[in-house]
C-alpha cells in the first residue's frame, strides 16, 4: 500500500451551536428522525455534494456523492469540498432508552488515477475530525484529529478513525456521549503539476456511532445497515 504524505485526507466532526440547524438549501430529505438507537437533527450539507444519507441504528452512511470528484493537471488544478452537519441525541430515540454512545468512528473511500499520478505530490485533502459533546456535562471539543489516507496500487484509498469515549476525548470526558453535534468536512484536490487526466474522487463516508454491542449485533445480520467501503 501506499501512504500518501504530503496532504491528508480531511474528515471533521465540529460542534458549532447547542441550538438545532434551521432549514435550509442544502437541509437533508431526512434532515431529522429516530431509531432505536438514536435521534439526529439538523441534518445538512453545504454544497450537497455529501448526498443526502441513509440513517439506521448504525449511523450515517452517505453512498451517493454527487460530483464529488476533482480532475485535471497538465497546468489545470482543481478541488472539491463539502461539508456535511448533524446533531446526535440518545434522549430522542425510539423508543426511548437508547443506550449512550462509547465511540464514533468516520470510514470515507474513494479511487484515484493509479498509474498515472503519484498520491505523495499530485493530490492534495484535508482529514480532520472532532467532535463537540453537549452531554453529559461538563461541554467538551476534542478539537481538530488530523488523519491521513492510505491509497491503494489497485486505485483506490480509504481512510478511518475511531474516537473512543473517555478522559481525553473529549477531555473530562469519563462517561459515553448522549448529545453531541458532528461536521464532517472533506477537500480532495488534484495539483496543476500533476499529470495530464489526474484524479481522485470521493466514493462514500460513513459515521457510525452506536456503542459496540448494537454494531455487533448489525454486523452479524440483525441490523438494516450494510457497510460499504468508501474514499
Amino acid at each position: 500500500m501506499i501512504h500518501g504524505s504530503r496532504y491528508s485526507v480531511a474528515i471533521a466532526v465540529v460542534v458549532v451551536c447547542a441550538v438545532a440547524a434551521p432549514s435550509w438549501a442544502g437541509s437533508w430529505s431526512n434532515a431529522s428522525g429516530a431509531n432505536a438507537a438514536f435521534g439526529w437533527s439538523g441534518g445538512q450539507n453545504n454544497t450537497d455534494r455529501f448526498g443526502n444519507p441513509a440513517v439506521s441504528e448504525a449511523g450515517f452512511l452517505f453512498s451517493d456523492p454527487v460530483d464529488f470528484r476533482a480532475e485535471g493537471g497538465g497546468g489545470v488544478s482543481a478541488s472539491k469540498t463539502d461539508f456535511a452537519r448533524v446533531t446526535v441525541n440518545i434522549a430522542t430515540s425510539v423508543p426511548a432508552g437508547a443506550p449512550a454512545i462509547e465511540f464514533i468512528t468516520v470510514k470515507e473511500w474513494g479511487t484515484w488515477s493509479a498509474g498515472i499520478s503519484d498520491p505523495d505530490t499530485d493530490f492534495g485533502f484535508q482529514l480532520d475530525y472532532s467532535v463537540f459533546r453537549y452531554a453529559p456535562t461538563p461541554l467538551g471539543n476534542t478539537g481538530a484529529i488530523d488523519i491521513d489516507a492510505t491509497f491503494y496500487p489497485n486505485g483506490t484509498w480509504a481512510a478511518s478513525y475511531t474516537l473512543n469515549a473517555g478522559v481525553t476525548s473529549p477531555p473530562y470526558a469519563d462517561k459515553p456521549w448522549e448529545r453531541f453535534q458532528i461536521t464532517v468536512t472533506n477537500t480532495i484536490q488534484v495539483d496543476g503539476a500533476a499529470p495530464s487526466g489526474s484524479f481522485i474522487e470521493k466514493q462514500g463516508m460513513q459515521i457510525i456511532v452506536p456503542e459496540p454491542a448494537t454494531v455487533a449485533l448489525l454486523m452479524m445480520g440483525i441490523g438494516s445497515l450494510a457497510i460499504r467501503r468508501r474514499r
